[in-house]
């Protein structure tokens, strides 16, 4: 099985490159996704909130997790920041791997890692898929997406790595958002026929 992941700054377009790889029919794990089940999970709470020095908060008779005094907690703290991503990023990888790994049928897997070169995740991945957009681009798609501000959303690209930076090889393959739908959609299937067409001569 091949392990492929889709990454990229904020805003960049990963989760519609990963909904359109579901489109053709590829298998297709998401980080945030496992994130949101893990927060239905009352232990995992419990361990998070500990973590991280903040109190859950009922609801429902529920334990949940007190998002908005974590998000004030670490927005605009990196030591904060790291010390949140240390403990929930190896759980979620975790998960992650043995949900495709028990898709050992499947020729390829594809998996949406937003923070992948932050936690050093690429290297449990055969390839690895940057969707790179324009900043401007970036910026409006998240106002519109968050109802964030545009200085939160540039705060935001100011913590993540430069991916503008990162460049094409053997491993690192770059997708440009910058065209309609279609155009991405035709740059993915490319993508994926060339990283089978490159294990076929491997093999």
């Amino acid at each position: 099985m091949i392990k492929v992941a889709i990454t990229g700054g904020i805003g960049s377009g990963k989760s519609t490159a990963a909904a359109i790889l579901g489109e053709f029919g590829y298998k297709c794990e998401s980080a945030d996704k496992i994130y949101h089940e893990l927060l239905s999970d009352e232990k995992f709470v419990e361990k998070i909130s500990e973590h991280m020095g903040i109190e859950p908060i009922f609801c429902n008779g529920k334990k949940i997790l007190d998002k908005k005094t974590l998000s004030d907690k670490v927005f605009g703290d990196k030591k904060e920041l790291k010390r949140l991503n240390e403990f929930t990023h190896p759980v979620v990888m975790d998960i992650m791997m043995r949900k495709m790994e028990s898709l050992k049928n499947e020729k390829i897997v594809f998996a949406e890692v937003p923070v992948l070169f932050e936690g050093g995740f690429d290297n449990l991945f055969d390839y690895v898929v940057v969707i790179k957009k324009n900043i401007e681009s970036r910026v409006i798609k998240t106002m519109d997406r968050d109802g964030k501000s545009a200085d939160d959303v540039k705060r935001v690209v100011a913590a993540q790595i430069d991916y503008d930076n990162i460049e094409e090889n053997e491993k690192f393959i770059v997708v440009n958002n910058n065209g309609t739908i279609v155009d991405l959609k035709e740059n993915l299937k490319s993508v994926v026929a060339g990283i089978l067409q490159k294990r076929q001569k491997i093999c």
